[in-house]
This record gives C-alpha cells, structure tokens and sequence, in this order.
C-alpha cells in the first residue's frame, strides 16, 4: 500500500458551483471594457458630427461645403450606429460585425476548400488509406510492463517511470 502525498497529485483548479453559461462578474467586467472602445468610438464620431454641423451653420450659403458636410456626416451617423451595435453585442457575448464576417470567410474557404478536395478524388483515396490503416491495425496487442504491474509500486515508482519514462 502505499500513502499519496498532496504535491504528488492532480487536482482540478475550477471554481466549486461554477455552472455552463453563467456570466461571472469578472468576465462581464471584460465584456464592459471591451463595450467602452465601441462608445468611446460613438462619441468620437458625434463630435466629429458636431464639427461638421458648426461647419454647415459657419457657411449657409456655401453649397459645396454643406454637401461635403452631408456626406460626411451621412458615413459618420452609419458607422456611430455600427459601433453601437457593436457594443451592444460585445456586452451581450455576441460577434462583432467584423468577427462575423471573419467568421462566414473561413467558413466559405473551409466550404470551398472541402468541395475542391472531394472533386479531385483524393478524398476517395485518402478513405481507402484509412480503411486499409484500420484494417491492419484492428488486431493490436498491448505489451505487459513487468515494473508497472507490480503490486509493490508506490507513488516514486509511478513517477520514476510513468512520468519520468525511467
């Protein structure tokens, strides 16, 4: 018999009562902070909106900058709106705008890549490969270790020679 001493063994690290789905208040800390880049972003561009009012209000009569100032602030008010939208996702656990997108790419390469491979043949061959690899490895034996069936073995032992590869 032999006695396992506390630094001679594993242990899980989790949080005791920890459920799936439960948002901790620390991660929806983090959630927060990266919500706040998304408002800064939002405030940014509503001064941005300003400058450009205060710019159309300084001119009246001028055409040309009232429609850049259009413009301009047209393009402003959308990308506020994403960034709100986006920091709303952020707060929820959700994708970003731009995370989405990334995320449909991969997906149509992964799609495209996976058609591609089936349409040359190779995949056919590559089952083959497998089927034969299976069928040749399906009667395995497993070698007996005399030192690690030893009845005597203690927690030394195991770690001389499991971990150690003594």
């Amino acid at each position: 018999m032999f006695v396992i001493q506390e630094e001679d063994y594993l242990y899980h690290s989790g949080k005791k009562g920890m459920k799936w789905g439960v948002v901790t208040e620390e991660k929806q800390a983090k959630r927060e902070v990266k919500a706040q880049k998304f408002d800064v972003k939002v405030s940014n561009s509503q001064k941005q909106i300003d400058i450009l009012n205060a710019r159309k209000i300084a001119n009246p009569k001028n055409r040309s900058i009232r429609y850049e100032a259009n413009s301009q602030m047209s393009e402003l008010k959308i990308q506020q709106q994403k960034d709100r939208m986006n920091a709303d996702r952020v707060r929820k656990g959700q994708m970003t705008t731009n995370q989405r997108r990334v995320a449909v790419g991969v997906a149509l390469v992964a799609a495209f890549a996976t058609y591609k491979f089936v349409d040359s043949g190779n995949a056919r061959q590559m089952i083959a490969r497998g089927k034969d690899f299976m069928d040749k490895q399906a009667v395995h034996e497993f070698k007996k270790d005399a030192k690690l069936a030893s009845k005597d073995l203690d927690a030394e032992g195991i770690m001389k020679n499991v971990v150690h590869g003594g």
